[in-house]
């Protein structure tokens, strides 16, 4: 029983811990991100200017069985550089 509860535990924490990544990206370019996630599953130009990158992240598991897309909008700095501005945090329980 105290194994299935500590398991438990450690994937509920796993988002956690994925986010707080994200988070740690913030204010930094998106090459950051692609030398950590690897090449973007998918780039979006945004209406507004803004551009958003998904990265595929996880073997998967029983819950998320292709794992998780990571999101990332960044904007283009004055020097052509796209710093990152804003994380979306995977919406499955496990990634």
């Amino acid at each position: 029983m105290k194994a299935i509860a500590a398991a438990l535990v450690a994937l509920l924490a796993l988002p956690g811990c994925v986010s707080t990544q994200m988070n740690s990206l913030v204010g930094k370019p998106i090459e950051e991100a692609q030398l950590k996630y690897g090449v973007p599953a998918q780039v979006v130009d945004l209406p507004d200017g803004r551009r958003g990158y998904q990265f595929q992240y996880g073997g998967g598991t029983a819950l998320a069985p292709t794992g998780c897309l990571l999101s990332f909008v960044a904007e283009r700095s004055p020097a052509g550089v796209w710093i990152i501005r804003e994380t979306r945090v995977p919406s499955e329980l496990v990634c």
